[in-house]
């Protein structure tokens, strides 16, 4: 693997997040797709280049939930990414601090629970009004060169990952 700071790349963290949100064994299939792609989820490795992350995604969206329309279906791995993602030692912790200070304060410190999760993102948080904080996520410049014009489904995955952070905000 090149040094994280050359290239986009996701962390052990995310790929942890995904195998909990499986919830159950994981087929024989996503497992041979994900270690082609050389993503080992028994032993997540510290980091994985974006390009085999998306790609590995991809194809879990389309095979965990390919009766969902495109959008739908990262929109739904988002949310259950979050289910996952708090059944982790890591998650557990974030969860009982974002109740603790609850939604408003848990949306600014998006760009900390994004950055914990890659190394290309960023993201800002602005008050409007009493309940609205507005959140921009971008890609941050130097990994630009390589993405721009690619389509890419991240937005309506972090949307269901945002849902979902809200949700969980008064599940007990």
């Amino acid at each position: 693997m090149t040094n994280p700071s050359e290239q986009a790349v996701v962390f052990a963290s995310a790929v942890e997040g995904f195998v909990k949100s499986l919830r159950g064994p994981i087929a024989p299939h996503v497992r041979q797709e994900f270690t082609r792609l050389g993503i080992d989820l028994n032993q997540p490795a510290p980091a994985y280049t974006l390009e085999n992350w998306e790609t590995a995604m991809r194809f879990a969206a389309n095979d965990l939930y390919g009766e969902l329309p495109d959008n739908d279906r990262f929109r739904q791995m988002g949310r259950d990414f979050i289910k996952g993602y708090i059944q982790t030692a890591f998650g557990k912790a974030a969860l009982t601090f974002t109740r603790l200070i609850g939604p408003r304060r848990t949306l600014q410190r998006m760009s900390n629970n994004f950055r914990s999760a890659a190394n290309y993102i960023g993201c800002e948080a602005t008050d409007l009004r009493d309940r609205y904080v507005e959140l921009r996520i971008w890609m941050l410049p130097q990994f630009l060169p390589q993405w721009r014009n690619r389509p890419t489904f991240f937005v309506h995955y972090r949307h269901g990952v945002l849902e979902e952070v809200m949700a969980q905000q008064s599940v007990d």
